[in-house]
């Protein structure tokens, strides 16, 4: 199966912000409390996730 890789785009933040997020809880939640989770969550907001990309 073909696969193209491209640069995101700012209409992307709210799928990658979705994907970080995801993995977070799932990969993080076993080594650091919820209230940290809900923290670190904030760092990849989709508006976040929009800044970073500007």
């Amino acid at each position: 199966m073909p696969c193209t890789i491209r640069a995101a785009r700012q209409e992307d933040a709210a799928s990658i912000s979705h994907v970080i997020i995801t993995a977070l809880r799932e990969t993080n939640a076993r080594d650091y409390p919820p209230a940290i989770i809900k923290q670190v969550e904030k760092s990849f907001s989709p508006a976040s996730v929009q800044e970073l990309l500007a």
